[in-house]
């Protein structure tokens, strides 16, 4: 789309600007501080009059996505969204919602799925309907979150808390601990009457749990910022269990912040020892807040900044292509009587290395099904707008035609949420290459 023809034009003021998913719109009539005002709502700038808002991917690959681009012109905003949806800041007095091209309903029951929920999902015997505005909309994600927030936090209440023991070595007139004889019999030559003591203590301050207490104060303020739109006394419920979990882990002397996150995105449930394992539900929530939150809310006058939250729509749905592959091969399985599929699985992401010994040149499709050493398929995920072609896009093409090669395989599939469903051969090989896309209706997970 060409700068001079946006999908919406609007006049500076404070409040919200509603652009849509890869859409762009214009801003005019902006003060001479725009620049500084994009600026403490943490944009980037990346050159002399183009600011940025980016995300890095909540998978471990070296990836990082462009969530909102804006190029000053004068008095003039030109704002252009790639595929992220959600809320972002703007100005500290102005917002940015930016509006899906799916339905907000499908997204939801994308998220249901990938956190392995259905909407018949209850909350301590209370139905997810109760708790969800009349409407799907964003504010409903947040309601997602922070009930498997607070079932992965029961596991570890259930389980305890991950400690380290450190030792610390003070003087004290009352000691306590183990009393250190000879540095004690120091102080008294020094004039000193306190003991020398080795004290243990326990110290939960560790990366999970600092994980947990920055995606639960999130939560919070997402919350606050939204309250307008719950009127069910059970979103108080809610609200009011996720403020305790915060505040039990600030009991516990845990903390957080920004200048940590970096330390968030690394940590791996693997840093975690195997009988610490129930952490992973909580820890995957917590990273998924952590990967949708921009910038660092803050306050202009009495006014607090808008909180980020943006869905990045190509990794949810991969995400949520992965559990739709696994829940149909489980289908496939239940009829198997013959246990063709016994060994068949899906992975994600695969990792394949084309040369030995050179572990820094590789490739990752999406998905592959495998069958032990053999791959029956593989699968790339392809965000792509309503009659979008996957396969019409050279370098997707190229790069499925470079995995099936490398995984030896005559199956391949472009996997689209609005494509249209089509299957090809390739006439050099024979291989056949298949668009998957479900009808709409396929997006709920009832029944």
């Amino acid at each position: 789309m060409s700068v001079s023809d946006p999908d919406a034009s609007y006049t500076y003021q404070p409040g919200t600007f509603s652009v849509p998913e890869r859409g762009e719109i214009r801003i005019e009539g902006c003060p001479p501080s725009i620049d500084d005002q994009l600026r403490r709502a943490s944009f980037e700038q990346e050159s002399g009059n183009v600011f940025v808002k980016t995300q890095e991917s909540l998978d471990d690959r070296d990836k990082e996505y462009r969530v909102v681009k804006v190029r000053v012109d004068g008095p003039v905003l030109h704002v252009t969204a790639r595929d992220n949806v959600g809320i972002v800041s703007l100005t500290p007095r102005s917002k940015l919602r930016i509006e899906p091209k799916i339905d907000w309903d499908y997204i939801f029951d994308m998220l249901l799925a990938v956190h392995g929920r259905k909407r018949s999902v209850e909350y301590h015997g209370i139905p997810l309907d109760e708790f969800r505005t009349e409407d799907v909309d964003l504010e409903d994600v947040f309601l997602i979150l922070a009930i498997n927030y607070l079932n992965g936090l029961e596991d570890i209440h259930r389980n305890g808390f991950v400690r380290q023991l450190e030792t610390r070595r003070a003087d004290l007139e009352q000691p306590r601990g183990v009393i250190d004889i000879e540095q004690s019999l120091v102080n008294q030559a020094e004039g000193r009457a306190q003991q020398h003591c080795l004290l243990k203590e326990v110290n939960y301050d560790n990366a999970a749990n600092s994980l947990l207490h920055y995606a639960g104060t999130h939560l919070l303020r997402l919350f606050r910022q939204y309250e307008d739109k719950y009127d069910h006394q059970a979103y108080y419920h809610i609200f009011s269990q996720v403020h305790q979990e915060v505040r039990h882990l600030e009991g516990l002397d845990v903390t957080s912040g920004r200048r940590r996150i970096p330390g968030y995105r690394r940590f791996s449930l693997h840093d975690l020892p195997k009988q610490r394992h129930y952490y992973r539900q909580a820890v995957e929530v917590a990273k998924a807040v952590v990967a949708s939150s921009l910038g660092t809310p803050a306050m202009e006058g009495d006014r607090e900044l808008v909180v980020d939250y943006v869905l990045n729509m190509e990794s949810l749905f991969e995400q949520y292509s992965q559990v739709a592959i696994e829940d149909e091969l489980e289908a496939i399985k239940g009829y198997d009587h013959l246990g063709q599929t016994e060994n068949v699985s899906a992975v994600r992401s695969p990792t394949l290395q084309p040369f030995e010994n050179e572990g820094q040149v590789f490739h990752q499709p999406d998905h592959a099904v495998e069958k032990g050493d053999e791959t029956l398929a593989v699968l790339d995920s392809k965000y792509y707008a309503e009659g979008k072609d996957p396969v019409k896009s050279g370098g997707s093409r190229s790069r499925l035609f470079s995995y099936a090669y490398l995984l030896d395989t005559p199956r391949m599939g472009f996997l689209t949420p609005l494509g249209e469903p089509r299957t090809r051969t390739v006439a050099q090989t024979g291989a056949e290459l298949q668009v998957v896309s479900p009808d709409s209706g396929h997006f709920s997970l009832e029944g």
